[in-house]
């Protein structure tokens, strides 16, 4: 199709709902945004794509791992971003400059995700070799190792008041550890398969989580209790994240749709279609009105969801 050269690429041919698609090679984990939303960054097979929010033009690539990322995350006041690869480092770089600040190197294996807690002071790394790593941020030093995971780790996450981590695996479980002494104190367990995404509520409530087993579960974070299985889509569900008011999960399938749910009922609210293939990470932007998803076909696309 022959596009008008009026018009950018990024928003030529877009799917309903979507208002910007962006692209620069295979998209291999995370999508994230700088805590002030002016910022996208996309975990890649070449790198880390840091995208301007707003003109959607691409502002630096992060290149260093040698292998695929994973994870990206940005710290809590937006001067740091990390990154976990299949190379079995996660890398620190300045999100201004692109800058390399250090290495973190312990994993015996891939690192499938990185998470900073919310006061900036740590990073928890979870992969390939079964376990948690958490590491002094500012400095890269390695802190604690948390043990319990029978298979791969693939998603952690730090409650909001940054007493708890969250970490979900290959093993069917989440498990809660405490996030200062490292001490397991709970294992949730009901989902028949892999679990890909782990994710708190923004008010610490509820745990999210999505599998293999093509459900999201919604769970209490403070009992573990299991409240809620949302169901409808027809895969494996990759990622899921909270809006910042807390009232919507999104969740992010290899059925290659976003789905929209009240958190409080259950209730499908929307289906967002257009990626080609799976959906890699969903994102909501800190003002809740964009949802950003990035998907194996090479695509980061950003939808409008005000209203639901």
């Amino acid at each position: 199709m022959k596009t008008d050269e009026n018009i950018p690429p990024a928003l030529s041919d877009l799917p309903e709902g979507a208002k910007a698609r962006l692209g620069k090679g295979h998209i291999t984990g995370d999508i994230v945004y700088s805590p002030d939303g002016a910022r996208l960054g996309v975990a890649s097979a070449i790198g880390i794509w840091v995208y301007d929010a707003k003109t959607y033009q691409e502002l630096i690539l992060l290149a260093g791992h040698t292998h695929s990322v994973f994870s990206v995350s940005f710290s809590p006041d937006g001067q740091t971003i990390a990154s976990g690869s299949r190379d079995s480092t996660i890398r620190l770089w300045d999100a201004k400059t692109g800058e390399h600040k250090h290495t973190l190197t312990g994993h015996t294996g891939g690192v499938y995700s990185v998470a900073f807690s919310p006061d900036g002071q740590t990073i928890g790394s979870g992969g390939y070799d079964k376990t948690i790593c958490l590491w002094n941020a500012e400095t890269g030093e390695h802190k604690k190792t948390l043990t319990g995971h029978t298979a791969d780790v693939e998603t952690v996450a730090f409650s909001p008041d940054g007493q708890t981590i969250g970490s979900g695996g290959y093993d069917k479980t989440i498990r809660l550890w405490n996030a200062e002494t490292g001490e397991h104190k709970k294992t949730l367990t009901g989902h028949e398969y892999d679990i890909y995404s782990v994710l708190f509520s923004p008010d610490g409530q509820t745990i999210g989580s999505g599998s293999s087993d093509k459900t999201v579960r919604l769970w209490n974070a403070e009992t573990g209790e299991h409240k809620k299985t949302l169901t409808g889509h027809t895969a494996g569900v990759e990622t899921v994240a909270f809006s910042p008011d807390g009232k919507t999960v999104a969740s992010g399938s290899r059925d290659n749709t976003i789905r929209l749910w009240n958190v409080q009922t259950g209730e499908h609210k929307k289906t967002l279609t257009g990626h080609t293939t799976w959906v890699e990470s969903v994102t909501f932007s800190p003002d809740g009105k964009t949802v950003a998803s990035g998907s194996s076909d090479g695509t980061v696309l950003l939808w409008d969801i005000t209203p639901i």
